[in-house]
């Protein structure tokens, strides 16, 4: 099957694409085994994959490192595991943002992976429930949380992101090639996201 282009933007190391010609196709998809990640999972391989999730206010930053090639991607959930006990952080350690960025970077690293090779892109955290001030204003939002998380922890472990995309009001459904770092991202609605 072949992957048509409308609805869908492409993130290639520092450029995100917005859209493209008519009948231009992105893709061939079918011959990669395709990886469904859900909330509280990391994803790893060198093996060419096709993964694909959907996020809210979740967080989803992809790893790539060309040289090996190795490819990750997490889909978390909070921003960090203060607070929760450490049972429920070693059953789903990809649920939190500062863990799942310490897990898939360590991985890396012990493949041979460098941290100044690793290709980083950032997505998700989404404001989906629109509150405009007080204490549920969207400066506390869970969203605009995992962001920052995700922000301060790569920085804190050199890493730079290559490309992002991130806030809004809308979900994001993601396609992440593991063996090329290829990202495409399609904006969705509320009601999308709740019918998963």
């Amino acid at each position: 099957m072949a992957w048509p282009c409308p609805g869908f933007a492409a993130v290639r190391g520092h450029f995100f694409r917005t859209g493209c010609d008519e009948g231009i196709l992105l893709t061939d998809f079918s011959k990669y085994p395709v990886f469904h990640l859900h909330i509280g999972e990391c994803f790893l391989s060198k093996e060419p994959t096709l993964v694909c999730t959907v996020l809210g206010s979740c967080v989803a930053v992809s790893f790539f490192q060309p040289a090996i090639p190795l490819g990750g991607i997490f889909h978390a959930l909070l921003p960090d595991a203060a607070g929760h006990d450490g049972e429920a952080i070693s059953r789903q350690p990809c649920r939190f943002v500062n863990q799942s960025i310490q897990q898939i970077l360590s991985v890396v690293e012990r493949q041979g992976g460098r941290r100044k090779d690793i290709q980083i892109k950032v997505f998700g955290g989404a404001e989906l429930f629109g509150f405009t001030g007080g204490k549920n204003s969207t400066a506390n939002s869970v969203g605009r949380k995992n962001v920052q998380m995700a922000i301060m922890e790569l920085e804190h472990a050199g890493l730079r992101i290559m490309a992002s995309d991130v806030g809004g009001q809308l979900g994001r459904k993601l396609y992440f090639l593991s063996h090329t770092g290829e990202v495409w991202v399609k904006r969705i609605k509320r009601s999308l996201l709740s019918g998963r």
